[in-house]
């Protein structure tokens, strides 16, 4: 019988988060800090979307501001795909694919304990081969 890996197992768990208030300097030195390239973004404790780098660069190049200048909330996407820790890494990876999305929250009882993104898959694969 064949066992299905779940996120919960693969996962990052208790990523670094942001919230839409702060500015995307301080959003981008987390990244480069703690090596993300995605981050939660919550509000007073609840995930209200994710931000990339990719989002952040196209914010500070539409606007034509510095990203000292723009917050957090000027460049996150709202309503992150979620999923909870049981679910299934081929259901995620399939739903990924289809969306064309780089990460995946993953939320218990409205708590964000973790994130699932490409790379996270990257280092997967890596291992089994």
């Amino acid at each position: 019988m064949e066992v299905k890996l779940t996120i919960g197992e693969v996962m990052t768990t208790f990523p670094a988060t942001v919230e839409g208030n702060e500015s995307l300097e301080r959003a981008k030195q987390l990244m480069l800090q703690q090596g993300y390239r995605h981050l939660p973004v919550m509000n007073q404790g609840s995930v209200v979307g994710i931000l990339s780098e990719r989002d952040i660069n196209v914010a500070v190049v539409s606007s034509g501001k510095s990203s000292e200048e723009l917050s957090v909330a000027a460049a996150f996407v709202g309503h992150p795909y979620q999923v909870s820790r049981e679910q299934t890494l081929e259901s995620v990876l399939h739903e990924m694919l289809l969306q064309h999305i780089g990460s995946v929250l993953v939320v218990e009882e409205g708590k964000l304990v973790g994130i699932f993104t490409t790379m996270d898959a990257c280092r997967l694969l890596r291992e089994r081969l």
